[in-house]
């Protein structure tokens, strides 16, 4: 919602229908296919409302960098010029020591008091708007009588008239979630009412009447973000074989070894198996991390985790300034929603970049939605779109994710008959046992525990049968390329453990990777490795842009000649689950590799393993073994996985963009009821 001169905590939670296109090789990839007419999608009826899509006209910080002409210095202070810096060239004292959820030095426009500076517009654009945030920095950050005794006033003024102004007093209040309650604010500036009009923006920095004597230090000042935001009209695209609708179901913790379609034991997936012989399935699918936030972050913009950074704790913000692949195909002119049953991937958190409607089902005492209520609600949703129209949806569902106990006969359906738990194993369970709040279970329980999850399964498996039931009956499934995925699998006891996120074991990171529909070939399953990743590069080429972008895990289109991955890898940090670490995983046929990662991702232990004669990892070799245990094995291929699995570490950090993100009190306190809700170990359920 705009308003002028609004003040916000924190990050600004970003508007529903926002459309973020910053990543130079996607913006070149783009540009080459964008309003290309019939043969990308079809043109769009001129009955159907137009999408409005958001997007940044002018990056202030950058300009001024840059010293692009648009941007005229009026004032600047000698002692301390209006000048863009790295952000760790601002900090006095530990005022700068604040946690991003980029590592990357972030640019800041630092203008002490008297600076000044303008932007000169010849015709403001249609939806126009200013997206300021303010930064104070003082070296008295914990002492609020001595934060800053000589506040200045920022303010921004149109022409003549000033839009908003704000007190730099704010560092005075310490109370807030973060470090960043404090430091910053937000100006969100509606320029609608100037639209078609000549404007001379100005940005100031204006001294209080109480100026510092000479030699004190005062606080730095200046603004972490300025951008000028426009809407533009897009029209949609009609719906046709080769541009079909594309919809991505999401299973929560769904492990491949668990599901009949991919070789269990009991028949968990019976729908899954009659859909796979109408479409492709992957067998040897990798999920990019081993839990939620990390894993999902990677499906939407194709990026390693230490890419796009979102690992946990502080660095939880899918940052503006990376491209998701639902961005990419609105922009094109196809409407998009999701339907999220994960309390973790909020709009708070950045989540719903690119969809024009985002739903975030909160979790009740404990109780989480069930997959039915998130379809239906989809469904919905569909029957308001125009005939014909074409559209995207995201649906992620949350059984099997614990606590264990699928609705109706389906929790029971595999537990041994007369079976009675000795223990509570209702739940939250994983974080019970994770903690030492609940003893070890002995291994009768662990079995009813493997057997509510196999109902939680069998639930799910039944819910998307009919929803393809649904499709079917509403005559688009035919026109529609489903992708069946999970974000990521869970340990049921294999390795002594219950969960998943703390290791990166084949059970946490081994998904279903199923696709039907239009362009997909039916009955046929590739042995070849995939990473989840590849999703979005695949739903782009699917939306009409071919993205070589060399950081984004490959398409899977065409399937009869993509790119294959030879090598697989995986991230994860643990904070979640005690003492903080960044784990790292390579696998190539049947070598892989564990790296436990230090500063700057620095190796600090490995494991090896063969998974051709250890499946179940539980016999790992270290560099001081020259062979393989009972074999004549040398262990050179291993070493040589650990150098890569390493460097792909490193050079995915170094990738990450160098733009500042931050949980404001709003979002790490939705954070924290999202982990309690979920039961991870650290929050205050224990």
């Amino acid at each position: 919602m705009k308003a002028t001169g609004r003040v916000s905590w924190g990050a600004v939670s970003p508007r529903k229908d926002r459309v973020r296109v910053f990543v130079p090789a996607l913006i070149c990839a783009c540009l080459g296919l964008w309003g290309c007419g019939p043969e990308t999608g079809g043109e769009g009826h001129p009955r159907w409302p137009p999408l409005a899509i958001e997007s940044t006209l002018v990056d202030l910080v950058e300009a001024l960098d840059l010293g692009d002409d648009r941007l005229r210095v009026d004032s600047s202070p000698v002692e301390r010029p209006l000048a863009a810096y790295p952000r760790r060239l601002l900090a006095p004292s530990e005022a700068g020591n604040v946690q991003l959820a980029s590592d990357a030095d972030a640019p800041v426009i630092r203008a002490a008091a008297g600076a000044a500076f303008s932007l000169r517009l010849q015709s403001v654009p249609p939806g126009a708007r200013v997206l300021a945030r303010t930064v104070v920095l003082s070296g008295h950050r914990k002492e609020p009588e001595l934060a800053d005794p000589w506040p200045v006033r920022f303010r921004i003024r149109a022409n003549d008239a000033v839009l908003a102004e704000l007190s730099s007093e704010y560092v005075r209040e310490v109370g807030g979630a973060t470090v960043y309650d404090q430091i910053l604010r937000t100006l969100d500036l509606d320029l609608t009412r100037f639209e078609g009009q000549a404007l001379t923006l100005h940005f100031e920095v204006v001294p209080g009447p109480t100026l510092p004597p000479p030699d004190a230090q005062v606080p730095e000042t200046g603004w972490w973000e300025l951008r000028l935001l426009h809407e533009t009209e897009q029209p949609r695209q009609a719906t046709r074989s080769d541009a079909p609708n594309v919809l991505v179901l999401c299973v929560d913790t769904l492990a491949a070894g668990q599901m009949s379609l991919l070789g269990h034991g009991h028949d968990t997936t019976p729908r899954l198996r009659a859909l796979a012989e109408r479409g492709t399935l992957y067998t040897q699918a990798w999920a990019a991390s081993s839990w939620t936030m990390p894993s999902t972050a990677s499906m939407f913009t194709g990026l390693a985790p230490n890419t796009h950074g979102v690992l946990g704790d502080d660095r939880s913000y899918l940052m503006e300034g990376l491209t998701t692949w639902a961005e990419v195909l609105r922009a094109r002119g196809i409407e998009g929603a999701a339907f999220v049953g994960n309390p973790l991937l909020t709009a708070g958190n950045n989540f719903d970049q690119g969809f024009g409607h985002y739903e975030n089902l909160p979790q009740v005492d404990d109780h989480k939605v069930d997959a039915p209520e998130l379809h239906a609600r989809f469904l919905s949703w569909l029957d308001t779109q125009p005939s014909g129209a074409r559209w995207f949806a995201y649906v992620h569902t949350m059984d099997p994710h614990a606590p264990y106990g699928a609705p109706g006969d389906a929790r029971d359906r595999f537990v041994p008959a007369g079976a009675e738990p000795e223990a509570d194993i209702d739940g939250l369970l994983p974080a019970r046992l994770q903690t030492g709040a609940q003893p070890p279970l002995s291994d009768a329980d662990q079995q009813l525990v493997r057997a509510r999850y196999e109902g939680e399964v069998a639930y799910a498996d039944a819910a998307l049968g009919e929803l393809i039931d649904a499709l079917s009956a509403r005559g688009v499934l035919d026109d529609t390329l489903v992708i069946l995925t999970a974000d990521h699998g869970e340990e049921l006891f294999e390795h002594g453990k219950l969960g998943h996120g703390y290791a990166l074991s084949e059970v946490m990171l081994h998904v279903p990777l199923l696709m039907l529909g239009p362009g997909v070939p039916a009955g046929r399953r590739l042995e070849e490795p995939v990473s989840t990743a590849s999703l979005a590069a695949t739903i782009m080429r699917v939306g009409g842009v071919d993205t070589r972008d060399p950081q984004l895990a490959p398409s899977l289109f065409p399937l009869d000649s993509a790119p294959r991955q030879d090598t697989l890898f995986a991230l994860t940090r643990t904070q979640l689950f005690g003492e903080p670490r960044v784990l790292a995983a390579a696998r190539d046929g049947d070598r892989k590799v564990v790296l436990e990662l230090g500063d700057g991702n620095s190796v600090e232990r490995s494991w090896y393993y063969a998974l051709d004669t250890d499946p179940g990892e539980f016999t790992p070799f270290s560099q001081s073994s020259r062979t393989l245990p009972g074999e004549e094995r040398a262990v050179e291929a291993w070493s040589a996985l650990e150098t890569r699995c390493a460097e792909w570490a490193r050079d995915t950090a170094a990738a990450r963009p160098a733009e500042s993100q931050l949980l404001g009190p709003e979002q790490r306190s939705e954070m924290e009821d999202a982990l309690r809700q979920l039961g991870y170990p650290g929050s205050d359920d224990g």
